[in-house]
């Protein structure tokens, strides 16, 4: 190039100046036709300063990118990994909740399973519910838990064909009381009553027991008993019907069907009935527990 430059430059026909061309790097532009320009370069004495002074730049260049990126990194790690960390922990809070929740929901359960086994042990009658429940029981034979399950998926299915929203711990109720009521009647550790006496005792303790079933299985918040659901289905459907009469009506007709099959009625169904309300209620203030509001309807023997 520097060899056919001169050439080049004799060749054209508009040659630079004498007095323009300087030392160094020099681009003189020839614009020999419209619209289109031709470049030379004339001499390079002084390339090597251009290029050491090019490579200082483009290593300050690198160097300034690189802090910037640097700085940028560390600023963003100081915000986005304290969020991160705090995603985990809330992430390992909400695990734990459901977990406590959980067990406090089948300990609910579990002590329903002990109230319903008291007051049939106590042989002085037992609540509407379970008339019914072993009313079925004594016509076909099966167990008691299977029937309480049957029975159970019967009006769950109801309650969703009338549009009410069925929650986990309803369906863990469905599924988990009648079975438990077996298995502890298969361990066999808590004897029949040996007189009347003792049997009203148990049955004002079923009671009590059922009502810390009650606290620890409403306090979890994961829905309310299969039959709580239904009552509350046909209270939104008949909306100028008092609640207390819906679960009245619906626990007399299950008691006289119950009745009629062969259920065991007695004293403790009279306890059973007037007296859930007052043990429900001095355990709660015991415990200080106020219902919260979608979960305040009366509640039955079985947990509802």
């Amino acid at each position: 190039c520097r060899t056919a430059l001169p050439i080049l430059e004799e060749s054209c026909p508009f040659r630079v100046p004498a007095w323009k061309k300087t030392a160094g790097i020099q681009l003189i532009s020839y614009n020999i036709m419209p619209g289109c320009t031709t470049v030379f370069t004339n001499s390079f004495p002084d390339s090597h300063i251009i290029h050491r002074k090019f490579r200082q730049f483009l290593r300050k260049s690198c160097q300034l990118f690189y802090g910037m990126v640097k700085f940028l990194y560390y600023r963003i790690s100081s915000v986005v990994l304290p969020v991160q960390a705090d995603r985990q922990e809330v992430k390992k809070a909400m695990v734990l909740s459901y977990v406590k929740r959980f067990l406090r929901l089948y300990a609910g359960l579990f002590l329903c399973a002990v109230s319903i086994l008291l007051a049939i042990q106590g042989g002085m009658g037992v609540t509407p519910w379970d008339v019914f429940h072993m009313g079925i029981q004594n016509i076909t034979g099966i167990s008691y838990g299977t029937v309480n399950i049957l029975v159970g998926l019967c009006i769950l299915t109801t309650s969703i064909v009338l549009g009410e929203p069925i929650g986990f711990g309803t369906l863990c109720n469905t599924l988990s009381v009648g079975y438990m009521v077996d298995f502890l009647k298969w361990l066999n550790w808590v004897p029949a009553a040996p007189n009347a006496i003792a049997g009203c005792g148990m049955m004002v303790l079923s009671l009590f027991v059922l009502a810390m079933g009650s606290f620890l299985y409403i306090g979890a918040g994961m829905g309310c008993g299969p039959r709580d659901s239904m009552m509350t289905a046909f209270s939104k459907r008949l909306t100028k019907v008092p609640v207390g009469l819906i679960r009245g009506t619906i626990e007399t007709v299950v008691l006289i069907i119950g009745f009629f099959l062969g259920g065991p009625v007695g004293i403790g169904t009279v306890i059973g009935m007037f007296g859930i309300g007052p043990a429900i209620q001095i355990v709660f203030n015991l415990f200080h527990f106020n219902v919260p509001p979608s979960s305040r309807t009366p509640k039955c023997s079985s947990c509802s």
